[in-house]
């Protein structure tokens, strides 16, 4: 495979032996903005995310879901790549609360020169951390990831996860 001609600007205050992740991350956005994508610095979590796609929802389909609606509408988010592209490019059929269809893009498919893009710093989506604790102040069951002995996949182990209990970790 031949080496990528894609280069990443480094903040000018950053040693030039260290790539920090970040500035990878800011370097990557800024080639997005150059490209006319929209940088969306207001969205930082999943609620911010979720308010807005359903304005760009609405507004495409000039509709108003109702929260149980969107609820159901948020669950055709998938990670399969080739779902969501199929999705994406067609006209999906959904049956709201009142038992009206719903035809809906979710992109402009007859004038995609007005259809926009926005980029936002990474996301963690699931925030859920081992440390918080469970109902009633329990622990929650730690997650640990181990090599699989014996499997290489491109010179670097294969893992496995084990839930494990926090009486077993050693650690309380």
């Amino acid at each position: 495979m031949p080496p990528s001609k894609i280069s990443y600007d480094l903040p000018s205050d950053a040693p030039r032996s260290v790539l920090r992740e970040g500035g990878i991350e800011d370097g990557f956005i800024g080639k997005l903005q150059g490209l006319k994508y929209e940088y969306r610095r207001d969205i930082t979590d999943r609620a911010a995310l979720e308010r807005n796609f359903r304005e760009k929802f609405e507004a495409l389909n000039r509709c108003r879901l109702t929260d149980s609606e969107f609820a159901r509408l948020v669950e055709i988010i998938t990670p399969d790549v080739f779902a969501a592209s199929k999705t994406l490019r067609g006209i999906n059929a959904f049956t709201r609360d009142d038992f009206t269809p719903l035809n809906y893009t979710l992109v402009n498919i007859k004038d995609w020169r007005k259809n926009t893009s926005e980029v936002i710093n990474q996301l963690r989506v699931n925030t859920d951390n081992i440390r918080k604790r469970g109902p009633k102040g329990e622990r929650r069951q730690r997650e640990s990831i181990e090599p699989l002995p014996g499997r290489l996949c491109r010179g670097k182990h294969q893992y496995r996860r084990q839930t494990l209990h926090p009486s077993l970790t050693g650690s309380r």
